[in-house]
Formats: C-alpha cells, structure tokens, sequence
C-alpha cells in the first residue's frame, strides 16, 4: 500500500469542527492572529492602581508569568483581577480621607425628616448642591461608612430602621438597600474599612446600646454583631487606620476605641469637655471632634491621639456654637455641616478648620437644607 506524506502544499484549509484528538506541539512563533502588542500590555512588573488604562486591557507580567485583566477603570482606583493565578490581585489602598467631595445624607429639617443628598467640594469653597435621594425616608441619625467607592446610611429613625442602604460616588443617583443591620437604632456611629463598615452603639427605643455591627461591602447582606462597646447610648464615630473611636454621650465623658482585627473594645481616653451629639473629623494619626451639646450648644473642637491614651485637648472652635451637626475629613481639613444652633444663620452653615493650622474654622458655603442628625461621608 502506497502512502502520500501530506505537505504544505496538500493543505489548503481546515475546519476547527472536524480537528480532534490532540495537536502537536507548535512554534509559538508560526501562531498567527494571537493578541499582542496593543491588546496586552507587556511589563517586567504587575499593574498598578493608577495605571489608568481601559476596562477590559489585559497585562502580563513576563516576570512571572502572571496575568491580569482591567475590572475597574476608574481613575487612580484601578482593580486589577489576576486571571493566571486566581489571586495577588492589584486594588487601590483604601483611603477613608475625601480628595474630591463630601456627601451630606438625609437628616432632619423643620420638624420632618429629609430624603435627599446633598454634596460639596472638598477642593474649592462654595454651597452645597442637590444631587438625588435617600429611598428611606426614616433616616433621622442615622450613620455614614464608605468603600473606595461607594457610601453607606447605617440605620436611623423615626421610627426606627436597621436598613443599610448604598449610593454610588462615581454615578450620583438615589441610594438602594443592601442589607440589614443586627440590631436596627439611631443615634449610631460608623466606623470604615477597605473591606467592611461597622453600625456602633446608638439608641433603642427606650434605652442605649452597645453593639457592634459588620457588613461586608463585597457581599453586603445582612450584618452580624461582632461585639459590644463598654457604654450604651449615643456615640459619634470615628475611623482610624486599625481601630475605631466613638465618643459616647449620656454624660459620659469616655472616647472608646474597637480594635478591627480582634473584634474587642476598651476604653481609649477622655474628650476634652463631657458632650454629645457632636461631629466627628479624623487623619491618619488623630481623631477630632466639633460642636455638640454639654446642656447648652458649644464650638469646641478637641484632638487626641491614636498611639496613645492622652486625653483630648481642646484646639480651637467651629465659627458658631451647634450640636447634632455631621463631620466630614479631607487629607488636610475638617469640615462640619448643618446641625441645631443657638446662632442665627448657624444650623446651614458649612464650616471648615485646618488639622495642620489648628486655627478656628471658617464659614465656606451653606448646606440647603437646615440638616441636624443628617450622615454622610467623603469621596
């Protein structure tokens, strides 16, 4: 029996449904229509979160071998999802202070609860601007936490709610429910980390508590009680890079620090003067809070330290006497919105103090609604 070797010149197409069995090895470099060049980017190193390159760019690190694929573009908060291991994958450091703008939620505005959000710039000075709504309307005190990239409104009233409801900085449209607190209460704190928010302490209907709640912002869902704060009761919260702080109320004077990593509480330090109801400001070294109520309205700002067990010290004073007002943070600036006053003109005032300068805070702009119990954050 004869046989034909088959050459080149015996192929002149095949089709891909009637190939079967397993090929042979091929010269990589005989491989045509591959993507290259332009369709992957090549690099001795992984992305980073600020290469800045379209959604769905692919990268290879010839390095390693690994490879990864753009999920998120936004500008300077890249995800990178690693394709080749399943894991290491590139995602901006969570940053808690705001660079761009600042989100004031809901509240409470001659004698009804308000239902939208407003926003103002934590780049230039100016009013604060309508932007969409808040689909619960019972979101009196409530608290704020965030993500790189998106908010949250833990709970409120009245009546009480335990909803955890999501809006987008990047799109600005209406907030949508995600999950559900624990223990549903008002008068809340918030504490924020790259991976989950955290509803603290707060009012019941007819006494304080203590619990601590986590959510997941990456399966968000129901939260579940992780612990308990050493008081009940009123808290405003402030978010550190490894613990949160609340500074309580009930005519305790206490700044009370939740360690994320083991889920456990103790008394930090104490504030400067025994209030509550204030706003709350932090960096990445100090916590910070604004205004609040000792029996009358006052403008103190104090200060205390994350590394150590200092009391507060008071370093300066908001431009008017308020309480029930919400605290915002910029990498350089504090910033303290709507509230109840004593002062004509001081509930919508936005104010603003400088945490390298310590002088006192200057009115930048008006909120437009008389917000008191309103939350937020920053973006």
């Amino acid at each position: 029996m004869s046989v034909t070797k088959v050459t080149n010149d015996n192929i002149v197409d095949v089709s891909a449904e009637t190939v079967s069995g397993t090929l042979p090895a091929l010269n990589a470099s005989a491989v045509l229509n591959m993507p290259t060049g332009e369709s992957i980017i090549e690099s001795a190193n992984d992305p980073a979160f600020d290469s800045d390159l379209e959604l769905g760019k692919m990268w290879l690190n010839t390095t390693n071998g690994e490879m990864f694929v753009c999920t998120d573009a936004t500008p300077g908060l890249n995800v990178w999802k690693n394709i080749a291991a399943g894991s290491d994958h590139v995602a901006p450091p969570f940053q808690y202070a705001g660079t761009q703008t600042a989100w004031i939620v809901g509240g409470h505005a001659s004698m009804s609860n308000v239902d939208n959000m407003e926003t103002f710039s934590l780049t230039s000075d100016g009013n604060a601007t309508m932007l969409s709504d808040v689909t619960m309307n019972n979101n009196y005190a409530a608290t704020g936490t965030k993500s790189n990239t998106s908010g949250y409104i833990l709970g409120g009233g009245w009546p009480i709610n335990s909803d955890i409801e999501k809006y987008s900085f990047e799109s600005g449209g209406d907030s949508a429910n995600v999950g559900t607190l624990n223990t549903g209460r008002y008068c809340i704190a918030g504490f924020s980390t790259g991976s989950h928010g955290y509803g603290v302490s707060g009012l019941l209907a007819s006494t304080g508590s203590g619990v601590v709640d986590k959510f997941s912002y990456s399966n968000e869902g129901s939260a579940v009680e992780v612990g308990n704060m050493p008081s009940t009761g009123y808290a405003a919260g402030v978010t550190g890079p490894d613990n949160g702080y609340i500074y309580t109320g009930n005519g305790n004077s206490d700044i009370e620090k939740y360690t994320y990593a083991s889920d456990s509480s103790a008394v930090h330090s104490t504030m400067y003067n025994t209030r509550y109801c204030q706003a709350c400001h932090s960096t990445s070294t100090h916590g910070y809070s604004s205004g609040g109520h000792t029996g009358s309205w006052v403008s103190t700002i104090d200060k205390f330290s994350f590394a150590n067990t200092s009391n507060a010290v008071h370093i300066t004073d908001l431009a008017y006497d308020k309480c029930r007002c919400h605290g915002y943070s910029s990498e350089t600036h504090g910033y303290t919105s709507g509230g109840s006053s004593n002062q004509p003109g001081g509930p919508e005032r936005l104010e603003k103090f400088s945490f390298a300068s310590e002088t006192t805070a200057t009115i930048i702009g008006s909120c437009m609604n008389r917000d008191s119990w309103s939350s937020g954050t920053q973006f």
